[in-house]
């Protein structure tokens, strides 16, 4: 498809500048909404034609959808077992359980799909909100369609799994283009070699601006490690003797990089003085925090941080949460 030129027929010509008043404004976010839900096309493509900037768009889509102008109706196909969600909120004390059904052996579409569901419900224009990177967040990212302006923070430093072409610092960059806000990206591994090279980094002017926005986040979004091989990046990165050892001190899976036992307590292990990444407290002050998590064989992990009590709303899949039932008998 060839890129347009210049204002079409139908864009107002308000654009020209000036002082506009309320039926001209509908009319701009009347040919936005339009262009952006009907033609599929991004918010920063729609800034560039119209001469407005991404933040502009964003704000225009959020006035068409209150005006009436725009009306998006949600077809469950059945991808929720509204049962068993109930029957963990019931068993484990969870606030909102999302069960995720799927005719798929590795569920992360459907997992992705409801999670963005998720940060539509939860993120508001303006808001400051946390990002952590897993494959099922990478699928949120990707289906992310009507988020409002916000400001993205990576929640750990970079992470970039083998065979994965999107790392963290790509993903939550995604994320603000897709909701046409801004990124806080940490570029600086999320283990690195020693504490003192992690109090070291944590001096540079960009990721302690970062770090410094983990106290001040209204919405989080992270996934849960299992602790064995491919069911986390912080377990693949490390050697085996430290996965022995954090093993031998109970060390069941993580959150977003830190170590976290059967009871829900983070790890005092050295590996945490070498990560970059939000701590439990901090997620436990934050107002919003969605946990995902997937596989059965997640399941110890997944208990451990249910008991944690951090997370406002879990989504996971149907065998993992079949197997936490089971674990928590």
């Amino acid at each position: 498809m060839m890129a347009r030129r210049g204002r079409p027929p139908s864009v107002p010509k308000i654009y020209e500048g000036g002082e506009y008043g309320p039926d001209e404004e509908l009319a701009i976010a009347a040919y936005v909404a339009r262009e952006y839900y009907v033609e599929d096309r991004s918010k920063v493509a729609i800034a560039e034609e119209v001469g407005l900037s991404r933040f502009q768009v964003a704000r225009l889509l959020q006035v068409a959808r209150s005006a009436g102008l725009v009306r998006i109706e949600v077809n469950d196909p059945g991808t929720i077992d509204r049962e068993l969600s109930a029957l963990l909120q019931r068993r484990l004390g969870i606030r909102r359980a999302l069960v995720v059904t799927s005719p798929t052996a590795v569920p992360l579409t459907d997992i992705g799909r409801v999670l963005a569901d998720v940060m539509t419900e939860t993120v508001e224009a303006g808001s400051l909100v946390g990002l952590s990177w897993s494959r099922a967040l990478r699928s949120m990212v990707e289906q992310m369609r009507d988020a409002p302006a916000c400001t993205f923070v990576q929640l750990a430093g970079h992470m970039s799994p083998e065979g994965e072409t999107i790392g963290s610092v790509e993903l939550v960059r995604r994320a603000a283009e897709n909701a046409g806000g801004e990124s806080l990206p940490i570029y600086a591994p999320f283990l690195v070699p020693s504490a003192e090279a992690a109090t070291a980094l944590l001096t540079q002017f960009d990721i302690a601006n970062a770090v410094a926005q983990f106290d001040r986040l209204d919405v989080a979004f992270v996934s849960i490690g299992g602790w064995g091989p491919s069911l986390s990046v912080i377990y693949d990165s490390m050697t085996e003797s430290e996965r022995q050892a954090a093993r031998e001190r109970g060390a069941v899976g993580d959150v977003n990089g830190r170590l976290i036992d059967a009871s829900g307590n983070a790890l005092d292990h050295h590996v945490d003085n070498r990560t970059i990444a939000i701590s439990f407290e901090q997620l436990r002050r934050t107002r919003e925090v969605v946990c995902s998590s997937h596989g059965a064989d997640r399941a110890e992990a997944t208990l451990g941080a249910i008991h944690a009590g951090f997370a406002t709303t879990w989504v996971m899949d149907q065998p993992l949460a079949q197997a936490v039932l089971k674990l928590a008998e």
